[in-house]
């Protein structure tokens, strides 16, 4: 009876001891945690357009003179006082003065100034501009723009920004009310691109023709119109429970 004894205590000590020598050798399975927080998502787009109005035109003359040495310090001025009889209450800015020596000796001088202008004082702008060249110096309307401005432009996309921000908000008002979920913008995108419309190059040629043989600008107080189209990429989100 002892001795059966002494031989099963050891066993079982030994048993003992290596239980937790297994347990803390043995491997443990870690299971991988996903993204957080996990998002139910709707992505769309939005469209919006507006027209944006402008009643000046961007008029460019070009100046071509030829002066002496003695006159040149005041050829400036004078071009500039000469500009004020185009447009009444105008600022000309000058984008071109560019000066050579001719053979002659004399100063050559070729520049580009250009303004905004109402529309109603565009009707006789060529003929005035020819009235005022005399021998030396030479006013040339080279070209008339009615192409909006950038500030104007830009107003009417923060409009249009605008708008798209309160059409957001009543899409979240009416996903909430449908999915009885609680939905957020998780993303906006707004696609900035002015990407010109492509013509065809026949179109292109007609349209020239067409430029050619309008020898007079628009009637007075008509207003010229582009249309200004913003497109958004919307990404609204719930987080899953």
């Amino acid at each position: 009876m002892n001795r059966y004894l002494i031989k099963t205590i050891p066993l079982a000590f030994g048993l003992f001891l290596l239980n937790p020598i297994n347990a803390q050798s043995a491997p443990t399975l870690v299971e991988p945690v996903g993204p957080y927080p996990r998002l139910n998502t709707i992505t769309y787009q939005l469209s919006m357009e507006q027209w944006v109005n402008t009643q000046a035109a961007l008029v460019s003359i070009t100046i071509a003179a030829n002066v002496g040495q003695n006159t040149l310090g005041d050829l400036q001025k004078q071009i500039t006082d000469t500009l004020q009889q185009l447009g009444k209450g105008v600022m000309w800015h000058m984008t071109q003065f560019n000066r050579s020596e001719d053979p002659s000796g004399l100063e050559q001088v070729n520049a580009v100034a250009q303004a905004r202008i109402p529309q109603d004082q565009l009707s006789k702008i060529r003929e005035t501009a020819k009235s005022l060249s005399k021998p030396g110096i030479k006013y040339v309307v080279s070209d008339i723009s009615y192409d909006p401005t950038v500030a104007d432009v830009q107003s009417v996309k923060d409009q249009l920004r605008n708008s798209m921000y309160q059409k957001i908000q009543e899409e979240l008002q009416l996903l909430n009310k449908t999915y009885h979920q609680t939905f957020y913008v998780n993303n906006v995108i707004f696609d900035t691109s002015d990407m010109p419309p492509v013509v065809p190059a026949a179109n292109m040629m007609r349209m020239k023709t067409m430029e050619a043989a309008v020898a007079s600008p628009v009637p007075n107080n008509a207003a010229i119109s582009q249309k200004i189209t913003l497109v958004a990429t919307i990404t609204v989100a719930s987080t899953v429970s």
